[in-house]
């Protein structure tokens, strides 16, 4: 829950608590106010909660990830070199299978600042079931470009393309070795 949302909550939930005190407001009033509140704690709740068992699940998933030989790079990213194998969202797919990416920006300009609307990565792989690998950098979405969030969520955009270019580049090597030996 962002800060701003939280602020909110508290500032509704004081102003409620200060009504509720003046003496001439009708019981059913009360009644009515008081179900909301509960409500509203209710909702807040349960979004805190929910946010928090996709962390703890993230965090189960990237541990035993790192147990099993891998490394991140960033979320939803791993790669595992000893076995030549990379996690993206969930799924695993060998080096070779790694043809090419693009990067894709989005940018969203209001008065004078520019904002990013989404930051992605666009993989090609030779898989035919699933030719195409959307890794989302969720958290440049709807930043100021050049703000905290926005240099570190491209801070990891970065290592991420790093990364893709040893996997296709060590590709490439094999396949020119390979070549060589064919042709002498």
């Amino acid at each position: 829950m962002s800060n701003k949302a939280m602020l909110i909550l508290i500032a509704t939930i004081i102003f409620l608590v200060l009504i509720l005190n003046i003496s001439f407001i009708t019981m059913p009033f009360m009644l009515f106010i008081e179900i909301l509140l509960l409500g509203i704690e209710t909702f807040f709740v349960i979004k805190i909660i929910k946010i928090v068992n996709k962390e703890k699940r993230q965090k189960i998933i990237e541990s035993q990830l790192i147990i099993n030989g891998y490394e991140k790079v960033c979320d939803n990213f791993f790669i595992n070199q000893k076995e030549k194998k990379v996690k993206i969202n969930n799924k695993d797919y060998d080096f070779s299978n790694i043809l090419s990416y693009d990067v894709m920006e989005g940018k969203q300009y209001l008065q004078t600042r520019t904002y990013c609307t989404e930051l992605y990565i666009n993989i090609t792989t030779n898989d035919l079931t699933e030719p195409n690998i959307r890794l989302d950098f969720e958290k440049a979405s709807l930043q100021q470009v050049n703000g905290k969030n926005y240099n570190k969520a491209h801070k990891e955009l970065e290592e991420a393309i790093s990364t893709l270019d040893i996997i296709i580049s060590s590709d490439e090597e094999k396949i020119n070795i390979i070549k060589s030996y064919k042709t002498v």
